[in-house]
């Protein structure tokens, strides 16, 4: 109903039938072929896939803070190109609209162990990249994953690092500790 009202008035209007972030991200990148967009919006999916995707002069404002305008662009600059190739991934695997959480494990702090990782930085781009087959996604996933954990992705695999960070908290622990906080296995990261 709006959005014939809308049409009626002559404004361009798009129903999403699928995932209404990446539809406001392609419209947005489209449109700003040939003009300055500013997509309003509250949510850090639409946020960390500008940052990902832009070429153009996009900004963001805020819907709840009209005085919230950030310039996509500038903040490509501030966190660098290793920075906005590494943040679709990492967002994604700390939790996001489509995938749940890792328990303890928060996004800056994600973000961070990622940044100073080359391993990470080379996973990154094998996600972005259209030709990765599931196998390479797979294997490079739990790598980031080993990672993210503090493991070594040359010599762990998840589940290795699971059972020695367990034997650890065993044999370290003062007082009963949380299973949650391991990493997940390699069947339920896959």
């Amino acid at each position: 109903m709006l959005g014939k009202h809308l049409n009626a008035n002559g404004h361009t209007v798009i129903h999403a039938t699928d995932d209404a972030d990446t539809l406001i991200v392609r419209t947005a990148l489209t449109l700003a072929e040939e003009k300055h967009v500013t997509d309003v919006a509250d949510d850090t999916n639409i946020l960390v896939l500008l940052i990902y995707h832009n070429t153009r002069n996009i900004c963001l404002q805020s819907s709840t803070f009209r005085d919230r305008k950030r310039d996509i662009k500038s903040m490509q600059h501030i966190l660098s190109e290793n920075g906005c190739k590494i943040i679709l991934i990492s967002h994604a695997l700390t939790g996001c609209d489509n995938t749940s959480s890792l328990f303890g494990k928060s996004k800056s702090a994600a973000y961070r162990r990622f940044w100073k990782s080359e391993q990470f930085s080379i996973c990154a781009t094998l996600f972005g990249s259209e030709n990765a087959n599931r196998n390479e996604l797979t294997d490079n996933g739990t790598e980031a994953l080993v990672s993210l954990y503090g493991g070594n992705p040359n010599t762990e695999t998840l589940n290795l690092l699971r059972y020695n960070l367990y034997l650890k908290k065993i044999t370290t622990a003062k007082s009963e500790f949380n299973i949650a906080r391991l990493p997940p296995t390699e069947d339920a990261a896959v």
